[in-house]
């Protein structure tokens, strides 16, 4: 059933929007977003996937008035295959209004059930370090050509009601995406076909993170502290054949106006890693995507 209006719906029936735009590819300096708005006027809604390096992970992000009941925590993602995305985070993104983003978006179904797996280094302090490293191959849950076109609406739900975006085959939308990650990465100095080799990637030492969350906590910016502020910062590590941190770029923060580049700081000293390897056991040249996350305790 395809609703004119957001308000048109039931509980029994989905809300669903028709694309309003064409799909766009942003080239960014640390990622690459894939977005597009459905509906118009009251229900215009937008949707991104946004991609940090190679692998099947993304950022996915819906905005707008229709999200009003679904931008909480316990709100349910998925794409039409089974995909979607875990953990969701309510809040407002922009004149849209309502949103919800999730970090740990993919579309394979089996990958959904393995992101459960994330782990996380802190003291008692107020900062956290997330790991969001996978340890597999990139291509480890890729789908075949006639899985990706099989996909063909995204939905967010709560309870019984749902949201959905009809974004039609999304197979050439996400091959665009994928070539544009292919540049990003080679802009670091990597090599993406080299990449795509990697069977193990690069595992962090427990200690040294140990060590890194506790340097960090003790560097929470006095003036974060003194105004309450909290904030998650993603931060892309390249790591050497010898598993050192050789360089570290701070890739988006959240609302975090107050805080600096300490985090790439305290991982450049003391960051140690077991490095990347390919299907032959050589260690290869790779990238590391992880969170600090800084909370108010």
């Amino acid at each position: 059933m395809i609703a004119n209006s957001a308000a048109a719906a039931s509980n029994d029936v989905p809300i669903v929007l028709q694309p309003s735009s064409p799909w766009d590819i942003n080239y960014g300096k640390n990622s690459c977003r894939l977005s597009r708005i459905f509906g118009s006027g009251e229900d215009s809604t937008a949707f991104y996937l946004e991609k940090y390096d190679i692998g099947s992970m993304f950022t996915v992000l819906m905005a707008g008035k229709t999200l009003k009941h679904f931008a909480r925590p316990d709100s349910i993602i998925r794409f039409s295959n089974g995909g979607g995305a875990l953990e969701l985070t309510a809040g407002q993104f922009g004149s849209y209004g309502p949103s919800v983003v999730a970090i740990d978006g993919t579309l394979n179904p089996d990958e959904l059930t393995h992101n459960k797996h994330e782990k996380t280094y802190s003291t008692s302090g107020d900062a956290q370090y997330t790991s969001t490293g996978e340890g597999e191959a990139a291509d480890r849950w890729s789908l075949t050509p006639a899985q990706m076109q099989s996909i063909t609406w995204i939905e967010i739900s709560h309870g019984k009601n749902s949201l959905r975006l009809n974004t039609g085959p999304i197979d050439k939308p996400i091959a665009a995406l994928d070539k544009c990650v292919d540049d990003l990465v080679s802009s670091w100095g990597l090599n993406p076909s080299e990449l795509r080799t990697i069977t193990h990637q690069a595992i962090p030492d427990v200690e040294a993170i140990k060590s890194i969350a506790s340097d960090i906590q003790q560097h929470y910016p006095s003036t974060a502290i003194a105004l309450g502020s909290q904030a998650t910062i993603s931060v892309r590590l390249i790591i050497d054949t010898s598993g050192h941190v050789s360089d570290c770029q701070i890739t988006n923060v959240t609302e975090a106006k107050d805080f600096d580049d300490y985090a790439c700081k305290a991982f450049e000293k003391s960051g140690k890693f077991e490095p990347a390897r390919d299907k032959n056991g050589n260690p290869i040249k790779s990238s590391f995507t992880t969170n600090v996350v800084y909370r108010m305790r």
